[in-house]
């Protein structure tokens, strides 16, 4: 019975490991978003909009830090080993180059969107917030990186499943939006896609930043400069653009936003191509690049996990 749960190191095998790890992230989730938010209302009772971004930056700050000790708690390893190296030198190029493509391939689809007249776009939004809003998104980009690519993906790699990795913490990337207004299966599948191609930029990388900088200009061009919606939620008044949806269809994914159409499909699957190719010519499938663990670690965690 012991052999169900403990590998020959006595720690928990991989799936529960992966186990404890939701388990942390939904209870504790769960419990912050009952407590928190009434700290920050009682404080701004004439300021909800304000109370509820301080209160939601606060929550996935918790969640990101409980993940790490958690992460440390069952696997034994530190914060460095999910990813969370110190940010200088190549990773401060990598930070920099996933806030470039996350921002981009917005603003492609953006321009795209305005051009084929599925969307108006139209300068001059509504300033407001503007450092809370960088705030929440930088927040909303650590914890899921943390959950997802950090520790799940880590988890299942040094197990010596470094495709598993790959997989699974994208589809569970994916599921978690399957609560979000408007959701559709397009949508899922375009945000496992999204967790795919993160998940490459882990393993070719070796860190989050990439993933992260990616995660953040993404959503934050969606929403704040673009003023569109962004996995269901209406962000239609930007601080720079107010954009209107004209007409609702697959390739401009409709009430969900553009992460729910047939563009973003093929925007998402055209980045997963090109780092694809990239890993592939640098031969990083068969190598230690990114989670992928020693081979002594592998040996040791085929023999236990």
């Amino acid at each position: 019975m012991k052999r169900i749960f403990l590998n020959t190191d006595h720690r928990l095998r991989w799936p529960w490991q992966c186990a404890v790890l939701f388990a942390l992230f939904f209870v504790l989730g769960a419990l912050a978003e009952v407590a928190v938010p009434h700290l920050f209302i009682a404080a701004w009772p004439h300021n909800l909009d304000a109370a509820y971004l301080l209160s939601d930056i606060l929550i996935n700050v918790l969640l990101s830090v409980a993940l790490v000790f958690g992460f440390r708690w069952v696997t034994g390893r530190r914060a460095a080993d999910m990813g969370l190296q110190p940010l200088h030198g190549e990773r401060t190029w990598q930070l920099a180059l996933g806030l470039g493509i996350g921002a981009g391939a917005i603003s492609l689809m953006a321009v795209l969107l305005h051009l084929t007249g599925d969307i108006s776009l139209r300068p001059g939004g509504q300033a407001g917030y503007l450092l809370l809003h960088v705030l929440y998104f930088v927040s909303v980009s650590v914890v899921e990186e943390v959950l997802t690519r950090g520790a799940l993906q880590h988890v299942i790699a040094g197990a010596g499943h470094p495709w598993l990795a790959l997989v699974i913490p994208s589809v569970f990337f994916g599921l978690l939006h399957l609560g979000n207004e408007s959701v559709t299966v397009l949508a899922v599948v375009n945000t496992t896609l999204a967790g795919l191609l993160l998940a490459l930029y882990v393993h070719r990388d070796g860190n989050l930043w990439r993933a992260m900088g990616f995660h953040f200009t993404w959503n934050y061009f969606l929403s704040i400069v673009y003023g569109m919606t962004v996995s269901g939620a209406d962000f239609s008044q930007g601080q720079f653009f107010n954009t209107v949806l004209r007409r609702q269809s697959l390739f401009n994914g409709g009430a969900y936003g553009v992460e729910g159409g047939w563009l973003a499909t093929a925007v998402l699957l055209a980045l997963i191509v090109w780092e694809g190719f990239f890993l592939l010519r640098a031969g990083t499938a068969n190598t230690r690049r990114g989670p992928l663990p020693a081979p002594e670690e592998l040996n040791q965690d085929h023999q236990g996990g």
